[in-house]
């Protein structure tokens, strides 16, 4: 009988135990709060669609609250990314904390820079030309980020064209150097757009002694074309164009060219430039005005 009592005691006690472990369980799972649910609000207004890739991780991030109730990162939520440093679509992940649960993902990308934007760096060091960019991370590589021309205009300041380039940055900007900070002395005829002095049409002697119908079908008239001679120049260009596109000419040294195969009714333009080569570069004067010359 003793132990009967004993029995039924011990029953009843283990049965209240188990009653009492379910409701706390129960209790514990109705506080879980999932994040991706309506209960928590989130504002994404701050949450960029987009951003410009700097050369660093890219964040991104959203405002959840909760009964009024601001949640913060790191421990009622973590997060976490894929692919936000490069161009392209990166990703950003919350994942609940504690008694917060749930996964949200949210994607957003990273877009080109314009090297106009970088920090561009073109200056004379004991005469030799210096050119550098920077993200403000990192130095940019020239050939892989951005590629630069140099040219000098007929006041002698330097021109530094950049161009963005690659996976990464795009756009076009330009850095003048005054000719107060370069190596070269400009004088009266540095770098100055050539003129032209002359432009001789040479007619063939023959076509004069042909009928006007053969003569149409004959190209051998021919033009001379002479600049004025510039002091400390390594070179000179003339274009020329006789329809619609334009053909450059290295005359180096010269200063005269012959265009051939002219047309005879038709209009020759010719213009011309000066260039020098200094620290394995070609400097480039302003393209002369435009003459025209009937054939």
């Amino acid at each position: 009988m003793f132990k009967r009592i004993i029995s039924i005691t011990l029953s009843i006690v283990l049965s209240i135990g188990l009653v009492n472990i379910s409701s706390v369980a129960t209790k514990a799972n109705d506080e879980l709060v999932d994040i991706t649910s309506s209960a928590v609000i989130k504002d994404w207004k701050n949450f960029k669609a987009s951003m410009v890739f700097n050369g660093k991780d890219r964040m991104n991030n959203v405002k959840m609250t909760y009964n009024g109730v601001i949640l913060n990162s790191g421990l009622d939520y973590s997060i976490e990314y894929e692919n936000n440093f490069f161009v392209g679509t990166a990703t950003v992940i919350y994942t609940g904390i504690g008694k917060y649960t749930g996964v949200i993902k949210r994607n957003f990308k990273i877009v080109k820079a314009n090297v106009k934007d970088m920090s561009l760096h073109v200056e004379f060091v004991k005469k030799k030309l210096q050119i550098s960019a920077n993200n403000g991370s990192y130095d940019m590589e020239k050939g892989v980020d951005y590629d630069v021309s140099t040219s000098i205009d007929y006041h002698g300041n330097l021109i530094a064209k950049f161009t963005g380039k690659g996976r990464n940055y795009t756009g076009k900007a330009t850095v003048k150097v005054k000719n107060a900070k370069t190596p070269y002395k400009p004088t009266s005829d540095y770098l100055k757009i050539p003129t032209i002095k002359k432009l001789k049409l040479i007619k063939d002697k023959k076509r004069k002694k042909l009928p006007l119908a053969m003569r149409k079908k004959t190209k051998k008239n021919k033009v001379k074309v002479t600049l004025r001679k510039l002091k400390k120049v390594t070179g000179y260009q003339i274009a020329y164009k006789k329809s619609k596109k334009w053909k450059t000419v290295d005359l180096k040294k010269k200063t005269s060219y012959t265009v051939k195969k002219l047309k005879e009714g038709k209009t020759l333009y010719v213009k011309a430039r000066s260039y020098i080569d200094y620290n394995k570069r070609r400097h480039y004067s302003g393209w002369g005005y435009r003459y025209a010359k009937q054939i």
